[in-house]
């Protein structure tokens, strides 16, 4: 999951709030 969330947050950027840690 961690490969995954690592692409999505690459993928997002920073557009979406909820791909960011927080």
């Amino acid at each position: 999951m961690r490969d995954l969330r690592i692409s999505v947050t690459d993928r997002c950027n920073f557009r979406c709030p909820y791909c960011m840690p927080a």
